[in-house]
């Protein structure tokens, strides 16, 4: 059991990364390569280091953050709707991982 919720955990972090490279790909193709996470933040209200965060894996966009990135970022409907059913997923996994482990 335990070497499967490592394996989870792992698959997780991974797909997290996923997402967060993904975001970050597309705020340079779409925004600019000078336009920093930090500057995105700031234009969106948001904390200094949420999307920092949310590029580098170490934190998952809410659907608030998305909706506010899909017109900054200038998203297709495909594509938003692709990052919120990934991102679904990754909270269904981690929820999983957390009920095996009892909490």
């Amino acid at each position: 059991m335990q070497q499967q919720n490592q394996s989870l955990e792992k698959h997780i972090e991974e797909l997290q990364l996923a997402v967060g490279e993904r975001l970050k790909l597309l705020r340079i193709a779409r925004v600019g390569h000078g336009t920093s996470e930090y500057r995105v933040a700031k234009s969106l209200g948001f904390a200094d280091t949420t999307i920092y965060k949310i590029e580098t894996g170490s934190s998952l966009p809410t659907r608030r953050t998305l909706r506010s990135l899909k017109e900054t970022y200038q998203l297709t409907n495909q594509e938003f709707n692709d990052l919120i059913r990934e991102t679904e997923r990754i909270r269904r996994l981690k929820k999983q991982l957390k009920e095996s482990r009892g909490y």
